[in-house]
């Protein structure tokens, strides 16, 4: 069986870039709103993939690094203790952090510890934008956040099984396994740990086919909707991505 975190973008230079980005914002260098992008998905949908498509686009449309934030990111940095304290660190300098923080009443609320510390750090990564926040929760952790924009991938279980099955290099059956106890999990952690069921549609600014469309073609249009709406129009330069 193919291992899963290959199935993943590598964690130690999205670590690198993430401590770099806290930084500018502690020493006052970013003083300009960036948008954030939030991807949630049915287990199977191939949501790594489109979030690697949409990080190049969106290098070549902005000029500026994007960097990808899912499970096993966010728990690296918030098992890393000295790692965790530097990066809030940096981020507590700022009053925009505190409010959002504020706002979700984190202490008052029955989450295991080590959750908390990675919503914080999901909330972070999201208010400094430049941002794509796979899974976690991200879509209703970051939901009052104006600089956020929320997309979620759905196909039928019949692609969801057949795309495990590829990218894991596993049995049709095994896949079929996978992917049915997978989504009961995740269902369960949603409700358990947020109370919400992630996948009602008015928590999303638009929803995909993932087995109708190629991750080219979900990614143009993320990008073309995102930048549609942002206030700096010059902030996206869409020829430079051949769209």
């Amino acid at each position: 069986m193919k291992v899963y975190d290959k199935m993943i973008p590598s964690i130690e230079r999205r670590l690198n870039n993430l401590t770099a980005m806290s930084k500018k914002w502690a020493d006052g260098a970013e003083n300009k709103p960036h948008p954030t992008i939030t991807l949630s998905r049915r287990y199977g949908c191939e949501a790594y993939p489109l979030a690697e498509t949409l990080a190049e686009m969106l290098q070549k449309s902005t000029g500026e690094i994007w960097n990808i934030y899912d499970k096993a990111l966010l728990e690296k940095v918030s098992m890393d203790e000295q790692l965790s304290m530097e990066i809030l660190k940096n981020m507590e300098m700022h009053s925009k952090f505190n409010d959002y923080l504020a706002s979700l009443s984190l202490a008052h609320k029955p989450y295991p510890v080590v959750f908390q510390t990675v919503m914080k750090h999901m909330l972070q990564v999201a208010v400094m934008g430049n941002a794509i926040i796979v899974g976690r929760g991200g879509v209703i952790i970051t939901q009052k956040l104006t600089n956020c924009y929320h997309f979620r991938l759905e196909a039928d279980f019949k692609f969801r099984t057949a795309s495990i099955a590829r990218r894991m290099e596993i049995s049709a059956e095994e896949a079929k396994k996978m992917v049915k106890e997978n989504q009961d999990l995740r269902e369960h952690f949603i409700r358990e740990y947020l109370g919400v069921e992630d996948s009602h549609i008015w928590l999303y600014d638009a929803m995909y086919n993932n087995a109708r469309h190629t991750q080219g073609e979900i990614a143009r249009s993320i990008i073309a909707y995102v930048a549609s709406g942002w206030e700096d129009k010059s902030y996206f330069r869409l020829s430079a991505m051949g769209t």
